[in-house]
This record gives C-alpha cells, structure tokens and sequence, in this order.
C-alpha cells in the first residue's frame, strides 16, 4: 500500500502556526531560533509538509507567546492531525497491504527494520500464522493465505540485490509464541538467513542497551531506485503511519544506527541464537 500524502491531514494545524507566528510579528528565521528547529523544518510545517511532535508545538506556542485559548486550539489541532497519522485498516485487507508494501519495499536499496518479535521477514510459516492468530482473533481472516503472501516476501532476502538490517531484542525473541520446537526451529532459521549475502541481523541483548532505545515496528526504505524519497512506516496494532518528511527520517535512521551499535551482529548474533535454540528445546 503507497503511503497517503500527508498534506491535506496537516494542513489546518500548520494554518494555525503560520497565523499566530504572523501575528506575533515574527519572521521564520526567529520562530526556529526560539524552537530549535531549522528554517525550512518551520516552512515545512506552515504548508502541511512536516508534523511536529505535541512537545514541538508547545515550544511553538511559548515561542510566539500564544494565550491559553490559542494553545488550547493548537492542542486539537495537533490531536486530529497526530490520530490522521495513522491508517486504519481492516484485517481482511492484510492480503492487499502486503503486496502493496512489497511493491515500495523492492525499490528500496537498504531495508532497516527494528521489531518487536521476529522480523516479519525472518518469520517461519508456524510463527507467521501464529502471531496472526494472536493478532486476529475474530478469525475473519484466511491465515493460510495471509502466511503464504508473507512468505512470498521474504523471497526478497535471497536476490543479493539490497542491504537488510533487521534488528530485535532479545527479551522479545525469548517470547514463546510457539512451542518449544517451534520457537528453536525460528532461530535456526534466523541465524541460517544472517548468513545470505547482504542480511544482516541485530539483536539487542539483556541489559545491553539502555531501556526504550528499541521503539515498536518501524520499518526504514532507504535509497529508493524509484527516484522517490525514503520512508519510514511505523506499525500499530490498529494501524499504520508512513513517515517521509526528510528531518523526521534522519531521526529515525540516526535511531537505527544507535540500535545497531548495541546490538549483537554476525557470529555473536548466531552464537546468542543457537543458545535460544537449546534453551528452548531444554524446556521441552
């Protein structure tokens, strides 16, 4: 699924900026020297092309000396415009989507995917159809199916034609979504897929990272072949977000790069598996 413009969406919230800047007299230059942000980050966000975080918007309203009904009208407009953020989706439309991300994903030269769990391309067909059954359990949907269209896409990992960096932590790996020989037979393959050309795997370790530092499902799509600009699509339990705003990119790729400077890489990845794999079937 192509990510929506977010123009229209944010538009009203950056109207209501750029007024109150005006009536305070202030240029954009002014109003990023007060904010932190930068001269075209203000620009971006006056046109409905850049969101700020609420902390950033109340910076804005401090910067411009908005009263307490000003801010009270940012505040709605900020919350409708965060909420627009996020797509909601039916589940029986899941089929649809994964083609949909599929088709931006095979234009992407890097692929960075920090998860909570194993990364979906990672994912055995016994762990697909399970946290499916967790995610679904209206059983409106046909999981074989939805398992079979996930598979397709890992297809992905074997043509040597991109760089992957698909990153977890361990405290998630550990969680026992399957049964014993399930849950060794997805770290046996884990580590078996690390060792293709150009797939790289991460895995935070207890205590090896400070906490909060893995955020929920964001998946980076960088240096697109396509000639279109990278994008950042955050995954929710009751939705998705696509992120293009180049400042709000550069946060999350220099976010992926801080994960991955703690996490533990090639062999030490593998040994930290195969470790899982014996622990799991020692429980059995």
């Amino acid at each position: 699924m192509s990510p929506q413009p977010q123009t229209p969406r944010w538009l009203p919230l950056g109207t209501e900026l750029k007024k109150l800047r005006t009536l305070a007299g202030l240029s954009h230059r002014e109003v990023a020297e007060r904010t932190g942000l930068s001269n075209a980050r203000v620009s971006r966000v006056e046109t409905g092309r850049s969101l700020l975080s609420l902390p950033e918007i109340e910076q804005w309203a401090k910067a411009v000396g908005a009263d307490e009904a000003a801010r009270e009208v940012l505040r709605k407009l900020a919350n409708e415009a965060h909420s627009a953020t996020v797509e909601n989706f039916s589940l029986d439309r899941a089929d649809e989507q994964e083609k949909g991300y599929a088709e931006i994903e095979a234009s992407a030269r890097l692929l960075v995917s920090i998860t909570r769990g194993v990364p979906g391309l990672l994912q055995t067909a016994d762990y697909m159809a399970a946290i499916t059954r967790l995610a679904d359990d209206t059983d409106t949907r046909d999981i074989p199916r939805s398992v079979a269209t996930r598979t397709e896409r890992s297809a992905i990992l074997f043509k040597g034609d991109k760089e992957f960096r698909l990153m977890a932590s361990e405290a998630d790996l550990r969680e026992p979504v399957l049964g014993p020989r399930g849950m060794a037979a997805q770290y046996d393959r884990i580590s078996q897929l690390s060792q293709l050309e150009g797939v790289n795997v991460g895995i935070l370790p207890l205590g090896g990272a400070p906490a909060g530092l893995l955020i929920s499902d964001a998946n980076l799509l960088l240096d697109r072949s396509d000639g279109e600009p990278s994008l950042v699509q955050l995954e929710h339990s009751f939705g998705e977000a696509w992120v293009s705003d180049p400042e709000t990119v550069a946060r999350y790729v220099a976010l992926a790069e801080r994960v991955w400077a703690s996490a533990l890489t090639g062999d030490d990845a593998r040994a930290l598996l195969a470790r899982l794999a014996r622990e799991a079937l020692a429980a059995e």
